[in-house]
């Protein structure tokens, strides 16, 4: 989570590979960086890079504000919305609609019922 806040206000991301998701959050040199756990000398490089130039900071936070929107619930929800309708409108019936009678209803103020 704390990775995708970063992203959403447009603050570029570094994760290890390790990290669960890592790959499917991050575009490696487009919206951050993925480095191995393991190799601090990679990270060192990627946080200085960062540190040196600032227009690196403003592209990949823009691509990783854009990347994350991807994950909004209502942006999420519009199009799944979007889907099922799709989906309902494509449909073929594959047999006649049936017709439902309507339920009698009794008297209940009727001693003999």
């Amino acid at each position: 989570l704390v990775v995708m806040e970063a992203m959403s206000f447009s603050k570029p991301a570094i994760v290890t590979r390790e990290m669960v998701s890592a790959e499917e959050l991050v575009d490696h040199e487009d919206s951050g960086f993925i480095v191995d756990a393991v190799d601090p000398e990679d990270l060192t490089s990627r946080l200085n890079s960062l540190a040196a130039s600032r227009a690196l900071r403003e592209r990949l936070g823009r691509a990783g504000r854009i990347k994350i929107k991807v994950c909004d619930p209502q942006v999420v929800t519009s199009r799944l919305v979007q889907i099922y309708v799709g989906l309902h409108l494509a449909a073929k019936p594959t047999r006649a609609p049936v017709a439902i009678e309507p339920l009698a209803v009794r008297d209940n103020s009727d001693p003999k019922l």
